[in-house]
């Protein structure tokens, strides 16, 4: 009998064990492999991370990865996507000494063309790295301040480094550390604190559905920090950098909150007891902040190149978690994207059960899920 499958790709993903699980409810068969589908027709595939996606045998399918988002989730592309936006810390790319040298051996294993173009595109970076590293020495004595190293490709809080000026932050890409590019972004030193004076930042998960519909979603996390902030100790990475990979491990880790974890029904009543308002003074800046990304980068993924070389019709959606900074001033930061993003546990199912309303019900609504339509393509922002 003709059955319809699920493939589940990603069985280490939260988010992908949970959507076929939703899936499953709805008569889906869940399958580890194309190969398992047998004669079924393929609805979702969820690949993992990192994986190769065999898009040429996907055509129709949905497929949880926007080819071309690494615009939005590599933070060297979308430091230079969002170069001068005000709410978007400065960024700088810089390269570290071992991405700049020759790699040992290549040359003779290329061609003479192949390696004469190896050789440009080093130079090329090369010159991009001086540039990018003189822009950072000018915004530093134009604005002295604080400044924060990250791998461009890193995630989960790892090789994070808060420095005290430039030259610090140079020295941190270039002290072996490093082993791809770096960003080093302008530190926001001066955040909204919770009470007892707790750093913290804002997740919000953001769906991209296969028409280019940007929705994010209303129930978001703030994540905590388990100590009290101290601006001038930036030794204390538990004052600073809120990540859960970070945080897990300190002694007061889930003390304040459970899980380090302020869901945004608690995190607004807080700021209305300082006569403040999430739903009309945060929210809406989350929001323009999204629409303004969401129209830079829609011609770029939706026209990706390498989707229109393999010539797959696949229908790409992706669930991507957006960090936020909230300044003493209540203006709102994008600080970074990640296309990976694990979801709170206890927001997950509610989440995943929107998005597949909206891939397989077409519940494009606010009122018919948690998902705010923020921005569409054609069309522009959503009032």
């Amino acid at each position: 009998r003709m059955t319809t499958a699920v493939v589940l790709s990603d069985s280490d993903g939260s988010v992908s064990r949970t959507i076929a699980e939703l899936c499953a409810e709805r008569g889906l068969r869940p399958v580890a492999r194309l190969a398992d589908c047998g004669d079924g027709r393929v609805l979702i595939y969820l690949s993992s991370p990192r994986e190769s996606v065999p898009w040429s045998q996907l055509n129709g399918v949905l497929v949880n990865r926007y080819r071309g988002n690494a615009l939005l989730t590599r933070k060297s592309k979308l430091a230079r996507l969002l170069r001068g936006y005000a709410q978007h810390p400065a960024t700088f790319v810089l390269s570290p000494p071992v991405v700049l040298a020759p790699q040992a051996g290549a040359c003779e294993k290329e061609t003479p063309i192949r390696a004469r173009i190896a050789e440009d595109k080093r130079q090329a970076l090369a010159l991009e790295n001086e540039s990018e590293r003189q822009a950072l020495r000018d915004a530093d004595a134009a604005h002295p301040g604080y400044w924060i190293v990250k791998d461009a490709q890193g995630a989960k809080g790892a090789n994070i480094h808060v420095c005290g000026s430039a030259q610090e932050a140079e020295a941190e890409v270039d002290s072996g550390r490093h082993s791809t590019l770096a960003v080093v972004q302008a530190y926001l030193s001066d955040p909204y604190l919770l009470p007892g004076g707790r750093k913290f930042d804002m997740r919000v998960w953001v769906l991209i559905d296969p028409a280019f519909r940007v929705y994010a979603h209303r129930l978001g996390v703030c994540r905590t920090s388990s100590v009290p902030y101290v601006r001038d100790d930036l030794s204390n990475k538990l004052s600073h950098i809120t990540n859960h990979c970070i945080q897990e491990g300190a002694e007061h880790f889930g003390e304040h909150e459970p899980g380090n974890e302020l869901f945004f029904d608690t995190f607004s009543a807080l700021l209305k007891d300082a006569a403040l308002s999430f739903e009309d003074g945060v929210w809406p800046q989350i929001t323009a902040i999204i629409s303004h990304v969401g129209a830079a980068t829609c011609e770029t993924m939706w026209n990706d190149p390498a989707a229109l070389a393999e010539g797959s019709s696949a229908r790409c959606y992706q669930l991507f978690g957006w960090d936020f900074l909230l300044d003493a001033n209540c203006r709102v930061h994008l600080l970074e994207i990640n296309g990976s993003p694990a979801c709170a546990e206890a927001l997950r199912e509610t989440i995943v059960r929107d998005l597949v309303a909206i891939l397989l019900d077409g519940q494009h609504a606010s009122q018919e899920t948690g998902f705010q339509l923020i921005w569409q393509n054609k069309q522009g922002a959503i009032p």
